[in-house]
C-alpha cells in the first residue's frame, strides 16, 4: 500500500463511504481496513465485566463494615471490663467481704468468661464471611 493510497482509504472510511460492491473499491485495501476496524471494535467489547465497579465497591464496603464491627465488639468488651472493675471497687468500698466474694466468683469462672469473650469476638469477625 502506498502512503497516498492509505490516506485516501482513511478519508473514505472517515466519511462513511461504505459500499458493499467490490467495484467501488480501487483495490482490496479498503476491505482490509474495514475488517481491521471491525476486529478492533469487537476487541473492545471484551474487557472488564459491567458490574466490576459494583463488585469492588461492595468488597471495600464489606471490609470497612467488618472493621467497624470489630471495633464495636472491642468497645463492648472494654465497657464490660470497666463495668466489672467498677462493680468490684464499689463492692470493696461498701463491704470488703462482698468485694472479695465477687472477685473469687469471677476468678472461678474465668474460663467461661474468656470463652464468652472469644465467642463474642468470633461472631463479629465471622459475621461478614458466613452470612454474606
Amino acid at each position: 500500500m502506498k502512503a497516498s493510497n492509505d490516506q485516501k482509504i482513511q478519508e473514505m472510511l472517515e466519511k462513511g463511504f461504505m459500499h458493499d460492491s467490490q467495484q467501488s473499491f480501487e483495490n482490496d485495501d479498503l476491505l482490509y481496513y474495514k475488517q481491521l476496524f471491525q476486529a478492533l471494535d469487537a476487541g473492545q467489547e471484551s474487557g472488564l465485566p459491567e458490574n466490576f465497579a459494583a463488585k469492588v465497591t461492595k468488597k471495600i464496603q464489606k471490609a470497612t463494615y467488618q472493621k467497624q464491627d470489630m471495633w464495636f465488639a472491642l468497645a463492648i468488651i472494654l465497657i464490660f471490663a470497666v463495668t466489672f472493675g467498677t462493680a468490684y471497687l464499689v463492692l470493696r468500698l461498701i463491704n470488703p467481704d462482698a468485694g472479695n466474694q465477687f472477685y473469687e466468683i469471677n476468678i472461678r469462672f474465668k474460663y467461661v468468661i474468656i470463652l464468652g469473650v472469644l465467642t463474642f469476638l468470633g461472631i463479629f469477625y465471622d459475621k461478614g464471611k458466613v452470612w454474606n
